[in-house]
């Protein structure tokens, strides 16, 4: 998408739709660029300094809307004489592609008790929505290893657990990195015992597509 004028907002049409995860640029020499989360650059913004080339990983839940290149105060003509953004819509563009395999393990016990009985989902992708079949409503705790770390999150991806099937109800979320440790408890989380999907949000945080689980259980 080609553009010539700061303070001016320019709203997406096909370049950019909910599928969309982030943007790069070139050509830009002002004081910020900053995207929006709806049309006529209105709620939610994400800002970047970075010139004359740059790049981001929305943060929004269904990708940009608008943008507008800040200058200080008054509208100006940029000063390259061609000023792109360019969008994207997959992981490959913004970071080295390393294929992933991991594990999510549910326990009937807090604190990742085995005794009680626990189930294992193998995982390779993000944004897909798990159902757990025959461990539905039965998870107490959970952990999990081997998951893709980054994403759109402050760089990072999350695990979210829902309390309805193909990833609808209540929802808590764990950063992958799990800085204070994996979910040992759920009823301190209000869904003990009523966890029926999950999801690595890698890109953003709704499902791509759905993948149900297991039709048997250990």
């Amino acid at each position: 998408m080609k553009f010539s004028t700061t303070q001016k907002c320019y709203t997406f049409s096909s370049c950019l739709d909910d599928d969309s995860v982030g943007a790069d640029w070139e050509g830009i020499d002002a004081s910020a660029v900053v995207f929006y989360e709806k049309e006529q650059c209105q709620g939610s913004k994400l800002i970047s300094r970075t010139f004359p080339k740059g790049q981001v990983m929305f943060s929004f839940d269904k990708g940009a809307k608008s943008f507008m290149v800040w200058s200080d105060g008054i509208a100006m003509a940029l000063s390259h004489t061609t000023a792109y953004l360019f969008c994207f819509f997959t992981p490959f563009v913004a970071h080295d592609v390393t294929a992933w395999s991991g594990t999510v393990t549910f326990y009937n016990n807090r604190w990742h008790d085995i005794s009680g009985g626990s189930y294992e989902y193998h995982i390779d992708d993000s944004q897909q929505c798990i159902n757990l079949s025959c461990y539905n409503d039965r998870a107490t705790s959970a952990k999990w290893s081997d998951i893709v770390k980054w994403g759109a999150f402050d760089g990072k991806s999350r695990i979210a657990f829902y309390t309805g099937k193909d990833c609808t109800g209540t929802v808590k979320d764990w950063d992958i990195k799990h800085p204070n440790g994996f979910p040992g408890n759920f009823f301190l989380d209000g869904i003990d015992n009523e966890i029926s999907s999950f999801m690595i949000s890698q890109l953003a945080r709704r499902r791509r597509c759905l993948a149900h689980g297991t039709s048997s259980c250990l």
